[in-house]
C-alpha cells in the first residue's frame, strides 16, 4: 500500500493491546508522573460467602497490601494530543509503534 494510505496512518498509531484506551487529561498525566515511585496502600474488599442455596451469609476480611506506583504508558497520539513528551514527563512512556 502507498505510504499516504489513510487507513495505514490510522492503524500505525494504535496503542498496544495491553494499553487500555481512555480519555486522559493533562492533569491525570501530571498526577501519574508525580506519583511514580511512591508507595500506596491498596485494600481489596473480602469475597461474599454464600450458603448452598446461593444466599449471602458472610463476608471474608478485606486484604490490604502496599504497592509501588509505576509509570504510565500512553500512545504517541495521546502524547501529541496532550502536548507531553518523555522529557516533560519522565515517568510516562510513549509507545511509538513505528519503531520495531
Amino acid at each position: 500500500m502507498p505510504d499516504d494510505d489513510p487507513l495505514q496512518r490510522l492503524l500505525a498509531d494504535l496503542p498496544p493491546r495491553d494499553v487500555v484506551p481512555t480519555a486522559l487529561t493533562r492533569a491525570t498525566l501530571d498526577a501519574f508522573d508525580a506519583m511514580a515511585g511512591r508507595e500506596v496502600t491498596i485494600t481489596e474488599p473480602g469475597q461474599i460467602i454464600e450458603d448452598v442455596r446461593g444466599i449471602p451469609c458472610a463476608i471474608e476480611s478485606p486484604t490490604t497490601h502496599v504497592a509501588e506506583v509505576c509509570g504510565l504508558t500512553i500512545s504517541a497520539s495521546e502524547a501529541a494530543r496532550l502536548g507531553v513528551t518523555e522529557h516533560t514527563h519522565p515517568n510516562i512512556t510513549i509507545a511509538d509503534r513505528s519503531t520495531p
